[in-house]
């Protein structure tokens, strides 16, 4: 820019001359067009006053009228203005309305099922474990599917097990004096004399319970009184037993609010 301007033979009117003829702008289009840093100025300042004249243009029949008439007629137009703010929101917020009242598209419905394998129970939805929980049926030393059989020692037997949402008992539902006699019954049961009607109370049976109801085509070997349960360990005669993670298995299936299928198989013949 110095070897620009410095030229010895220039006066400084055509040094200014030729620094304004150099000035561009760039407006937003992308298109370079030549606009001098004056012309700039002038075209800003009569956006300026052409904004002003039309703003007095509008107030100008109010020169000629009374006070009365140019107060009514400032009012008038102050109130039309106002209703075509309003008629612009207004018809904003209809559009809004129209999206908001779009029908909400439905829910894929969900379908889970539940596999035990003799050491853990696994919510399978959608083709994927979902959770699971560690897990026993049977006592300790009838771990397999010899025992399947064996009533109140041997594991639940294979197939396929129906757990309804009807079904669900929860220990607080029990009244207080069946709550008491339940946990005497686990005192009890050891001389096979199982009291109440939750034997061992939550020290047994956890929170919860589920009884197993066996479908059409599964041979349930004479068992019978089949539960899920949870406990303070695992262990149980024949029931599934999922300890301490039947409160959160519990919470889970209220929410899937749907019966589910257990299916029951053993991948191997003793665990």
């Amino acid at each position: 820019m110095s070897d620009f301007l410095n030229n010895p033979w220039e006066t400084d009117e055509q040094k200014r001359q030729k620094l304004n003829n150099s000035q561009t702008q760039t407006p937003f289009n992308g298109q370079q067009t030549q606009m001098t840093p004056r012309q700039m100025v002038e075209q800003t300042w009569d956006q300026s006053v052409a904004k002003q004249e039309a703003k007095e243009q509008a107030y100008k029949p109010m020169e000629s009228m009374s006070t009365h008439d140019a107060v009514k007629y400032a009012w008038d137009k102050s109130v039309a203005e106002h209703n075509v703010q309003n008629k612009d929101l207004e018809n904003s917020q209809k559009q809004n309305l129209n999206i908001a009242n779009l029908p909400i598209p439905p829910r894929k419905p969900r379908y889970a099922e539940l596999n035990f394998d003799g050491k853990r129970l696994d919510w399978v939805e959608n083709n994927q474990i979902r959770k699971s929980w560690p897990a026993m049926s049977g006592r300790n030393g009838y771990q397999g599917i010899e025992y399947t059989a064996a009533k109140n020692y041997g594991p639940i037997p294979e197939g396929t097990w129906n757990i309804r949402q009807k079904n669900l008992q929860n220990f607080d539902d029990l009244s207080l004096p069946d709550q008491a006699i339940s946990y005497v019954g686990g005192i009890t049961k050891y001389v096979k004399i199982p009291l109440g009607k939750w034997p061992g109370g939550t020290f047994s049976w956890g929170n919860y319970r589920i009884p197993l109801e066996a479908r059409e085509q599964t041979n349930t070997m004479g068992r019978t009184n089949l539960f899920l349960h949870g406990g303070r360990t695992l262990g149980s005669s024949g029931c599934i037993d999922i300890a301490n993670g039947m409160d959160e298995f519990t919470k889970d299936y209220q929410e899937y609010g749907a019966d589910m299928l257990l299916n029951v198989h053993y991948p191997y013949k003793r665990w």
